[in-house]
């Protein structure tokens, strides 16, 4: 029996947004994929059955056209690029604001909307982000900000539910880096070549990967568990998505202590630590100033150097308060 509920994804014609779309589809929902390649969406909504609307997912009139015309129960925002893999100083700035002007610009378009209509109570946004946005991406241009910015996009847009008393539910989730998708297998022939190895070599190193698959039952175990997963941001990985990796967050510590913000914070101090917690710190700052830096550069690879700089952003604006 078909269900009375009804999705749109974008970027559905393949890789992970194709995998939502059929997950969705299998819940009896009606969808309606959006994607730009007509041709490659329309042969995408035959296989899986599901609508096919083709066009710019970065396009504003068309984000609000399509809200205001299905009033879906879901949305999920899965369009995004493909970055120009070079070194920084091998690109322009067209290059790399590529991403921005894609997969921010249509967060951006869509949230905006959602907002403005306003969707209905009970509607859930998730948008699919990228696990560039906690770790970077040194060979992709804007690529990681670009996704960063969807993650910012879509807190402040909760900030909004909150503040404007609306019945919208909107999360975020970040996907490893995985060999299931061209951009995935692009990224990472990219970096192999930059490690000297092989793009087989490289890739074990996110096995078992992230699949379509996998990125469709995420989104429904959103759906179906809103108990299990109250938390805006999730990283999806193999297994399933689960808790992000807890890192500094010096940018908006009084939203932390709201428990607006869905930035990821450091890991809180060991049990019996005798070291004294800073003065009015936040939730954010629960490590040991001595040990902050290395505490981020042990779960992210990052140099220790940079982390002063945070350390110093956060006494600030403590100082401030």
């Amino acid at each position: 029996m078909q269900s009375t509920q009804t999705a749109i994804v974008t970027g559905a014609s393949r890789g992970l947004g194709r995998g939502i779309a059929e997950a969705l589809v299998a819940r009896k929902m009606r969808v309606i994929g959006v994607a730009r390649d007509a041709a490659r969406l329309e042969a995408a909504a035959r296989e899986i059955g599901c609508e096919a609307v083709a066009g710019d997912a970065s396009d504003d009139a068309l984000a609000g056209a399509l809200l205001a015309e299905h009033e879906p129960d879901v949305l999920v925002l899965c369009a995004g690029a493909s970055p120009p893999l070079r070194a920084i100083h091998l690109q322009t700035w067209e290059s790399f604001s590529h991403n921005w002007h894609v997969d921010t610009k249509a967060t951006f378009a869509w949230l905006r909307n959602a907002l403005l209509l306003p969707m209905k109570p009970g509607a859930h946004v998730v948008v699919i982000s990228s696990g560039a946005a906690v770790r970077g991406s040194p060979v992709s241009g804007g690529y990681a900000s670009a996704k960063r910015a969807q993650w910012f996009i879509a807190d402040y847009a909760r900030e909004e539910v909150s503040r404007m008393k609306l019945d919208l539910h909107i999360q975020v989730l970040l996907p490893m880096l995985n060999p299931s998708t061209e951009l995935g297998r692009a990224g990472i022939a990219a970096y192999a070549k930059r490690a000297g190895t092989t793009p087989e070599e490289y890739a074990k190193r996110f096995m078992p990967p992230v699949t379509p698959e996998v990125m469709g039952r995420g989104v429904c175990d959103l759906l179906d568990q809103p108990e299990t997963y109250k938390d805006a941001a999730y990283m999806t990985r193999a297994k399933g998505s689960g808790p992000l990796a807890r890192l500094a967050c010096a940018s908006r510590p009084s939203s932390c202590r709201a428990r607006a913000c869905s930035l990821p914070r450091l890991p809180g101090r060991a049990a019996g630590s005798s070291t004294p917690r800073p003065p009015r710190a936040s939730r954010c700052e629960s490590v040991p100033w001595a040990n902050r830096s290395r505490a981020v550069a042990a779960s992210t690879g990052w140099p220790r150097e940079p982390l002063r700089r945070v350390r110093f952003l956060v006494a600030s604006q403590e100082g401030r308060e």
